[in-house]
């Protein structure tokens, strides 16, 4: 997905589309819904400070995070395996950007605390598990 990403030449159209179309175009319980969440994560980062959050706070955004956390991690097929972690930590984080704290309080709930580096050192180069805490506490968790 980085390679059609719009830093990398792609466009964000593109980079949506791709994640739409890998993650439902796999069987429920798909770990690849979280390129969904990746896509959205990756335009926030692309967008000033301001904009960047009316951006995920928009209500196609969190239908679209909603959707692919129904297809994905919430899906009964789901399985806690391999990089599962990821998952519900990328979930966790875009939720929390889009301002669904009941969809996030979920995410780190099932994270039981296990924080990935990745997407958290987006927030916290330093430190992804002190941006993990904070989102975490703001999500009511």
């Amino acid at each position: 997905m980085q390679q059609v990403c719009e830093k990398w030449g792609g466009s964000h159209e593109e980079m949506h589309a791709f994640a739409a179309k890998s993650a439902f175009g796999a069987p429920g319980g798909t770990p690849l819904g979280q390129l969904v969440a990746i896509a959205h994560i990756e335009e926030w980062l692309s967008l000033d400070q301001g904009p960047d959050d009316a951006y995920m706070r928009r209500p196609e955004v969190t239908l679209s995070l909603r959707e692919a956390a129904e297809h994905s991690f919430r899906h009964p097929d789901f399985v806690r395996q391999g990089a599962w972690l990821k998952v519900l930590n990328t979930f966790a984080m875009a939720f929390s950007l889009a301002g669904d704290r009941v969809s996030a309080r979920e995410c780190f709930q099932a994270t039981d605390g296990r924080v990935t580096e990745f997407p958290w050192n987006y927030l916290d180069g330093s430190d992804p598990a002190a941006a993990y805490r904070k989102q975490r506490s703001s999500a009511g968790r």
